[in-house]
């Protein structure tokens, strides 16, 4: 088979750039006290960033690699894609299973009076142990009993026919010139065949079809995809939800609260403010401590929560002070300023054709809406439907992390890991790649699902719209998780009309970045 070199260029490219941009991004937020160790989490994260990015990114490289008209062979590319997303799924499995808890429990487990690293292997290889099995004991039962893919059909069925006596003798009741072919072969009543057709003694079984349902049983693979991906939709709802509306109007509210520059006095004004602050959360600190330290938890656990609000306060405290500090010199914020309001402004229109898209698309199926929009792109120029394929699916993903981030700043339901630059510690790198590695694999299943008649017939199609959207009770459960994401988003848009900001202050001294 032909291969598309522009392609196969592409993907080299972008497999270098995307561990070059994961790098950076790693050594842009990386902590100064892990600048020259932790090399082993470091490489876990870089590694486990660049297997998201693939994840989404080989979603419009399917598409491109199906379309290719000088390599169309049947309804794939020059690319055996398949092979592709078996090594990128199973390396994620891996990773999520595997690789990144070990890493994360045992730089957890380090401590520096320690003489050897065995005091943080065994708790981390025992900790890695117990997730791995409960998952796999859930993955056995479930793929023995009811691992099997359930694809809805419809048979037609028809009487043989002999052309060469249809085509040459006039009085045959088959004459091609009078029977409508279409209508008998396809048609689900068999009164709608040709007028010819009632010659025949048996008119009312010659012509009939027949719908059921085909079960399949999968292979550990697509379970272990479809399970991963169910996993993935219980956070995703959530945090996708609420990270469509939240991630457009928090880039636009990052423009209109940019820092401005300040008067010494003012500054020296707001510095002491800060400073009642800080004193007021050392008290605050101190109360949950004797709380903590007395073994009280609280009503349904409220002191772990206030615990996880307090960390998050600090955060934020901490973001006020750069951001005061910034405010002395404004000149190097105006860029990415510049750049968050058209980015905002975008960003809500991608936002609100996603949520239309799943309402008008994926639940009523009432019409293609955006899988029509992406095809009259590649008719206009092959590339721009697939680039926009992308762009949404990078949002999507976006979306989900900034929703993440934003349920825990407004509730202090779950343990915040703030990325910021050249403060982020590993264990936050490693909870986060977690995240994403979770949520890339299912942005890949609901952009395949939701981009079905654009991308049909791609590998991606085959693998999660025909078998794990149909899996014996994941399938089914996915449909209903589409309502609940944009109930998230619903409450996400009043919530955030009321209080706007996540933990913001005063103009100049706030910040919400992740």
């Amino acid at each position: 088979k032909k291969m598309n070199w522009f392609l196969i260029i592409l993907a080299i490219v972008g497999f270098f750039l995307t561990f070059a941009v994961a790098m950076y991004l790693v050594a842009l937020y990386c902590s100064e006290e892990d600048s020259n160790q932790a090399w082993l989490p470091k490489i876990i994260v870089v590694v486990g960033l660049a297997l998201s990015a693939f994840t989404v990114l080989l979603l419009p490289f399917d598409v491109a690699n199906r379309r290719d008209p000088e390599t169309m062979d049947g309804s794939t590319g020059g690319i055996n894609l398949a092979v592709l997303w078996q090594m990128v799924l199973w390396t994620i499995a891996a990773w999520v299973l595997f690789v990144t808890p070990f890493a994360t429990f045992y730089y957890e487990s380090w401590d520096p009076n320690q003489k050897t690293s065995c005091a943080q292997v065994r708790p981390a290889l025992g900790y890695t142990f117990v997730t791995a099995f409960v998952f796999f004991l859930l993955f056995i039962i479930l793929w023995l009993t009811v691992g099997y893919a359930d694809l809805n059909y419809e048979g037609f069925s028809s009487p043989a026919v002999n052309w060469d006596l249809a085509n040459t003798d006039p009085s045959s009741p088959f004459n091609a010139n009078d029977w409508d072919t279409t209508n008998c072969f396809c048609a689900k009543d068999p009164k709608t065949c040709s007028k010819n057709f009632g010659k025949l003694p048996d008119t009312e079984s010659a012509c009939f079809s027949k719908s059921g349902t085909l079960s399949i049983k999968v292979s550990a693979f697509v379970y272990i995809v479809g399970l991963l991906t169910a996993i993935g939709w219980l956070s995703f709802i959530v945090f996708g939800g609420v990270g469509l509306i939240a991630l457009p109007m928090d880039l636009i509210n990052d423009w209109r609260m940019r820092p401005e520059r300040l008067t010494r006095l003012q500054y020296e004004t707001r510095k002491k403010e800060l400073a009642t602050e800080v004193q007021e959360l050392l008290a605050s600190g101190k109360k949950l401590e004797e709380k903590q330290a007395a073994g009280e938890k609280g009503f349904f656990g409220s002191t772990k929560k206030n615990i996880n609000k307090f960390k998050e306060k600090v955060n934020v405290l901490e973001k006020k002070w750069e951001r005061l500090n910034d405010s002395m010199d404004v000149n190097r914020q105006v860029i990415l300023s510049i750049i968050k309001l058209p980015l905002g402004i975008i960003g809500i229109v991608i936002s609100l054709m996603w949520i239309l898209h799943i309402i008008i698309y994926n639940l009523s199926k009432a019409q293609p809406f955006l899988n029509n929009m992406f095809s009259g792109l590649d008719s206009f120029f092959p590339l721009f439907g697939t680039l926009c394929y992308a762009i949404f699916a990078l949002w999507m993903l976006w979306a989900a992390v900034k929703g993440c981030f934003k349920v825990g700043c407004n509730f202090g339901i779950i343990q915040i890991h703030p990325m910021k630059v050249n403060g982020t510690l590993m264990s936050s790198f490693l909870f986060n790649t977690l995240l994403v590695l979770l949520t890339s694999v299912t942005v890949a299943q609901f952009c395949a699902m939701s981009f079905r008649a654009y991308a049909a017939n791609t590998v991606v199609d085959n693998l999660f719209s025909t078998y794990v959207n149909n899996l014996r009770g994941i399938g089914y459960i996915m449909q209903y998780f589409q309502i609940a994401l944009l109930i998230f988003s619903f409450l996400a848009f009043l919530y955030l009309l009321i209080k706007p900001y996540c933990c913001k202050g005063k103009r100049g001294d706030d910040s919400d970045d992740d």
